[in-house]
């Protein structure tokens, strides 16, 4: 492979013939209400930019040359845990999009209030559930995906293990993510020992870097036959991806478009979210705080407020500190990188060349 992009095109068309495959056979094996429910969640599991599994295949391959293959089960595994818990996350943040399409408690609402007789409150409580018995039912397709295709490898034990870790530390991050938005819409004071910027980078590093890259490129290279001592320091090297990747999810998801960013734009403010962007101004202590909560936790928020609320990170700097914070996090991967020992390097390049990939997003 002589650049990432020559990588990520090769193994990125595996994982669509792949998961097309894998969709196949899944059809047509359930009851038809069952199977229409299957069949919505391998619909979202379709396209993406598949980033997780890309570090999958990458983690093996940075360890040895052997045949791609080898890494299929692996990515998959992470590809379908990522739409899996994506349905969870749509549901606590009552999204309306997803990937271009519509969210699948979403889709579910809006057809029970067409088809059916009944409340919005009651269409909204089944579309919901029945989601989340999909996300369920999408975690355990994943396990299931990296056991059949390592059934007979050795590493099995220690690859679930270390999956199992990275879906723990996730499910975390969620609740942390959950719990510190209500308390601040609430206007729950946090104690001493837990200042908001230490909490808010524990829900980056456990929401997103644990499932969006530690999780991903190690366990790659642990198939392929990584130390411990290996596995540590790209550890840390993918969290700092992790952390500002999250960042910049966090500038987009205020300064992007629905289309662009394939979710809904301004759901972090309808959710009280809390990111360096809020934590900035509140840590200010000034008007543009209070102002500043006056959109915040809005169910629907305008064009006119969602420019408002633009302008109020952009004049007190938040939106400055953030981008600072992400180009200095990319900029110590890089730096961890280059002192990391025991693989080619026109590996370390590649791994180079992703962090440069994810730094490029642009809003």
């Amino acid at each position: 492979m002589n650049t990432f992009f020559d990588f990520y095109k090769t193994v990125y068309a595996r994982m669509e013939g792949n998961i097309n495959d894998w969709s196949t056979t899944q059809a047509g094996n359930r009851n038809i209400i069952i199977q229409d429910g299957c069949d919505r969640l391998s619909q979202m599991n379709r396209g993406g930019k598949r980033l997780r599994g890309t570090l999958a295949y990458l983690g093996y391959y940075i360890m040895c040359d052997n045949d791609l293959s080898k890494a299929d089960a692996l990515a998959e595994c992470f590809e379908l845990f990522q739409t899996a818990i994506l349905v969870h996350d749509d549901i606590i943040d009552h999204a309306g999009s997803r990937r271009g399409m519509e969210t699948i408690h979403a889709a579910y609402f809006r057809e029970f209030m067409e088809r059916q007789h009944s409340s919005q409150d009651a269409a909204l409580e089944a579309g919901s559930s029945i989601a989340l018995c999909l996300g369920d039912m999408g975690l355990y397709l994943a396990e299931e995906r990296l056991i059949n295709g390592y059934s007979k490898n050795p590493l099995l034990a220690p690859l679930l293990s270390y999956y199992h870790k990275m879906v723990l530390h996730t499910i975390e991050g969620e609740m942390l993510d959950v719990q510190l938005s209500y308390m601040e819409r609430c206007g729950v004071q946090y104690a001493q020992e837990l200042p908001i910027d230490s909490l808010i980078y524990d829900i980056y590093h456990l929401k997103t870097s644990c499932y969006t890259t530690i999780g991903p490129l190690c366990s790659g290279m642990l198939l392929g036959g990584a130390s411990s001592s290996m596995l540590r320091q790209m550890e840390d090297v993918a969290d700092d991806m992790g952390i500002a990747f999250q960042i910049q999810d966090d500038i987009l998801g205020i300064y992007s478009d629905a289309q662009s960013l394939g979710k809904s734009i301004g759901s972090d403010i309808s959710e009280y979210k809390q990111t360096l962007l809020y934590s900035f101004v509140k840590n200010l202590g000034n008007s543009a705080y209070e102002q500043l909560r006056q959109y915040y936790g809005k169910s629907d928020i305008s064009d006119s407020e969602l420019r408002e609320v633009q302008d109020i990170f952009r004049t007190t700097g938040a939106l400055t500190a953030a981008e600072s914070r992400v180009t200095e996090l990319f900029s110590s991967a890089h730096n961890k990188l280059n002192q990391v020992q025991g693989f080619p390097e026109e590996k370390r390049t590649l791994v180079h060349e992703f962090i440069e990939y994810l730094q490029a997003r642009e809003k």
